[in-house]
């Protein structure tokens, strides 16, 4: 069955798609906010109010998320994202690039990144770095999310990382990289409620 209309970001594939139906490549770079990507989508199919009443649903449970937690760690901690599960003999810090719960963590549920995130990751527009562990504690903010991998065993962790001040005071926060792989609108979104749930968790269960 032919589509009727072909939506990519991938540049490299129009002229392919092209053949096939009218392509149409969507640069979410363009657009600074969630709502402004979904009012274009909305724009492009032609479902303008779908796209509004979507933004309207997105902005109630973003608040709702933020409330959530706002009450809970100070409104002035750092948090930082890593991977030390799928790399070798370093640490993967995350911007909010999307992937891996970037979007969610800083630009849904506007939590507040580390200096060292914000000048190499989130400003220069990287998605990830890659850092020594003897630099770690540049990184790692008051809070940390680290990823998981099911049925993969992280590695032994060194000193550098067990004596960090987010660790010895358990403001650690474990996700599930399956669900955290995707930086779409909705998904982004779920991520956020789901961050959300479990720091307010993490903090019930450190009283």
């Amino acid at each position: 069955m032919t589509p009727d209309i072909i939506i990519t970001w991938n540049t490299a594939a129009y002229e392919s798609y092209s053949k096939i139906a009218p392509t149409i490549v969507f640069e979410t770079s363009k657009y600074s906010t969630i709502q402004e990507e979904i009012t274009a989508m909305g724009d492009i199919l032609g479902r303008q109010e779908e796209a509004k009443k979507w933004n309207e649903d997105f902005e109630k449970r973003t608040e709702a998320a933020r409330n959530k937690i706002r009450n809970v760690i100070p409104e002035d901690a750092t948090i930082s994202i890593v991977d030390y599960i799928t790399v070798d003999k370093f640490l993967m810090v995350i911007g909010n690039a999307g992937e891996r719960g970037g979007r969610a963590t800083y630009d849904i549920l506007g939590l507040n990144p580390t200096p060292k995130v914000k000048s190499e990751i989130i400003d220069k527009k990287e998605d990830r770095i890659e850092v020594s562990w003897e630099t770690v504690n540049d990184y790692v903010g008051d809070y940390v999310i680290v990823l998981s991998v099911e049925g993969k065993e992280p590695p032994k962790l060194p000193v550098t990382w067990t004596t960090l001040d987010a660790v010895k005071n358990h403001h650690v926060i474990e996700i599930e990289m399956e669900k955290y792989f995707a930086a779409d609108s909705f998904s982004s979104l779920l991520q956020a409620e789901d961050i959300a749930d479990k720091i307010t968790k993490m903090a019930a269960s450190a009283k």
